[in-house]
């Protein structure tokens, strides 16, 4: 594949990434809200004199630990997703790893090692 259609797709990737990453956060502030409502109606719930026993009516604590813990590995994974992106775009615009690892912070061999990986995933 040419330099310009290696850099395209790796462009395309890093921005399919950052909207996979923008969703999953979406999903995370869904679950955050639907706790905090949860909390306000347990608050409530026993501030007006309910029992402990009343509490699981309101909240299935299991279900919603779940979906909370799902969203933010979700969340996760995409985050993952998008900085193996981001070192593949840099990789294909020219910089090393060195290079790519003083941008962003990161070591040289955290850089090798995700861009690496990326690699032995693909088909």
């Amino acid at each position: 594949m040419s330099g310009v259609g290696r850099r395209a797709r790796a462009r395309r990737e890093y921005l399919d990434a950052i909207d996979a990453l923008d969703a999953a956060d979406q999903r995370l502030r869904v679950q955050l809200s639907r706790a905090r409502r949860s909390r306000a109606l347990l608050r409530s719930h026993l501030m007006n004199g309910g029992d402990a026993a009343g509490c699981r009516e309101i909240l299935d604590l299991r279900q919603a630990s779940g979906d909370f813990d799902g969203a933010v590995s979700d969340l996760m994974a995409e985050r993952r997703r998008a900085q193996r992106a981001m070192y593949q775009l840099s990789e294909a615009e020219g910089m090393n790893a060195t290079e790519i690892a003083r941008t962003w912070g990161v070591s040289r061999q955290f850089v090798s090692r995700v861009l690496n990986r990326s690699d032995h995933s693909k088909p």
